[in-house]
């Protein structure tokens, strides 16, 4: 999985079984967005709520 960083636009590698793309140039980490989706629907309601 590649995709551009939100952070400074450099290429991201993908990172290892987790999915987390990780960028080697500001250290920055990101979830794509179908594995945040399908982790916050695994999230209770009430959870978010309170964040």
């Amino acid at each position: 999985m590649q995709g551009d960083c939100p952070g400074c636009s450099s290429e991201l590698a993908a990172g290892a079984a987790d999915g987390v793309l990780r960028c080697a140039h500001c250290a920055g980490t990101f979830v794509p967005r179908p594995l945040l989706e399908s982790f916050l629907a695994t999230v209770p309601a009430e959870a978010a709520d309170s964040a």
